[in-house]
């Protein structure tokens, strides 16, 4: 085990210790909410596991009472309890051992009695050095044993992992199709029609046909060229991977066709962007920023849209690296009733895995979350909003 690894352990079990008394009084206090403070209680190991270099895999829990999240605060309040004791139990008996031979004038160990000052610095400060040793021993064994318990019950089980790996399946198969659609009612469209303008002027007579032929065959070309380039900005644009999520988001707004207003609060004034966000995280949040302006044109009739993206940290740097991404796209269109309203009649309807109920799936797979609902302001319209955990890089 590393030095550092066992060094942040021991002051985990120290912290637990800390934590029992008032964990304990909370969870007995507000027994009825014990679920939230479970919720609490997750959050808390895994910064714990992540600070101390093993974090847990993010995990979708139930909506209200999840066991496993009751289950790890137990196991929290017991190895808390355990460390409390050894904290105070052996730290005040060392602390006496050390300091009895200058407070008492003999020592007696049952039948064995030492009164010279050499012999009793010795027998006292070895049966400190021994209990402290204990006391170390004992704490650390908590603080790992918290952290083991912690990865093994809040870790995403077997079945939530294929379950997991079978929604990005439908995701990539739903993303497949709707490549294949965009490609066929787009460039393949132009591309069929060029073939006409060039089949025209093959057999025009006259240079005027000739060059109306001509003409119709370029623009057809240049439509299918931006349509193209439409597509593959939807799939993963290179400046998302060049320049960073800011970046791709403001491309991608400049070919929206309508006012967006772009609002970024990053945690950094010197990082101009995210600095170390992985792949996955960024081209999901890209394509949570593509949907919301998708819905705010074409099915939400809107001529202003606010876009934010923010990251947020968890917990202190020091505690935890930790820290959320959260993606927001607020319109001032028609509204919920009127998305729900053609999702009822099957207007605009796309295949599984795409929109945003897509979104959704990927997102719980990463352990992020999706939510559409009414836009605050007054002003009608909906806000689409992710939250995902950014992941350290490795």
């Amino acid at each position: 085990m590393k030095t550092k690894t066992s060094v942040k352990a021991l002051a985990w079990s120290f912290i637990l210790g800390v934590l029992f008394i008032p964990g304990l009084f909370v969870s007995l206090v507000f027994l009825p909410w014990i679920p939230l403070i479970a919720r609490g209680a997750d959050w808390i190991s895994r910064c714990a596991a992540a600070w101390t270099g093993e974090s847990v895999p993010p995990r979708q829990a139930s909506r209200w009472f999840d066991v496993r999240q009751i289950g790890n605060l137990i196991v929290q309040l017991g190895t808390g309890f355990v460390a409390l004791v050894a904290w105070l139990g052996g730290g005040f008996t060392s602390g006496v051992l050390y300091g009895a031979p200058f407070l008492v004038e003999q020592l007696q160990f049952f039948s064995w009695t030492v009164s010279d000052p050499a012999p009793k610095i010795a027998v006292s400060w070895g049966l400190a050095t021994i209990v402290l040793a204990l006391t170390l021993v004992i704490a650390l064994g908590s603080g790992l044993l918290s952290l083991w318990f912690a990865r093994v019950i809040l870790a995403p089980s077997s079945e939530d992992v294929t379950r997991s790996r079978d929604i990005l399946i439908d995701s990539f198969s739903g993303e497949r199709h709707r490549i294949e659609r965009e490609l066929h009612d787009g460039p393949q469209q132009h591309l069929t029609a060029l073939k006409l303008n060039l089949a025209a002027a093959r057999i025009a007579k006259d240079p005027e046909g000739l060059k109306a032929a001509l003409d119709a065959a370029d623009e057809n070309a240049a439509q299918a060229l931006a349509q193209l380039r439409g597509v593959v900005r939807g799939i993963a644009p290179q400046v998302l991977y060049d320049n960073g999520l800011v970046s791709a988001v403001e491309e991608l707004i400049a070919h929206s066709g309508v006012t967006v207003a772009l609002n970024r609060d990053l945690g950094s004034e010197d990082a101009p962007d995210i600095g170390p966000l992985d792949e996955t995280t960024a081209l999901l949040a890209y394509h949570c920023v593509a949907e919301g302006l998708t819905n705010a044109t074409r099915h939400g009739g809107a001529d202003k849209v606010e876009v934010s993206i923010t990251a947020n940290e968890l917990a202190p740097a020091m505690v935890s690296p930790l820290r959320t991404l959260t993606v927001r796209v607020q319109d001032n269109g028609r509204g919920l009733a009127e998305l729900r309203e053609e999702e009822r009649r099957g207007v605009g309807k796309r295949a599984p895995g795409t929109g945003i109920a897509g979104l959704r799936e990927r997102a719980v797979a990463l352990g992020g979350t999706v939510e559409l609902r009414r836009a605050s302001g007054g002003e009608g319209g909906a806000e689409l909003r992710m939250d995902l955990p950014i992941r350290p890089m490795k």
